[in-house]
């Protein structure tokens, strides 16, 4: 079995960039805390996982590699029709 990483023990990993600058926050996944690094001064998009602390934010969008891994998923589903409909999605 893998040793987990530092990300999975502390929760979760909050990444700013600009063309300048890259800041990294590891910290936990409470509501409360993501909330206070993601303040009123932050103007650009977030891109996110589908964690529900970030719904608020009105200039969200959903991480490519969350939706991908989600589509994958579907093409295991038990329901044949959800299946198929991953399948297309994947193809």
């Amino acid at each position: 079995m893998r040793k987990p990483t530092l990300v999975q023990k502390l929760g979760v990993e909050v990444v700013a960039i600009t063309n300048t600058i890259a800041v990294f926050h590891i910290g936990s996944r409470r509501k409360e805390e993501l909330l206070h690094l993601i303040s009123e001064a932050f103007v650009g998009w977030l891109v996110t996982d589908g964690y529900g602390a970030y719904s608020s934010y009105p200039k969200r969008q959903h991480c490519l590699a969350h939706l991908i891994r989600k589509v994958i998923a579907l093409t295991q589903a038990v329901n044949q029709e959800v299946a198929d409909l991953g399948q297309w999605l994947v193809s």
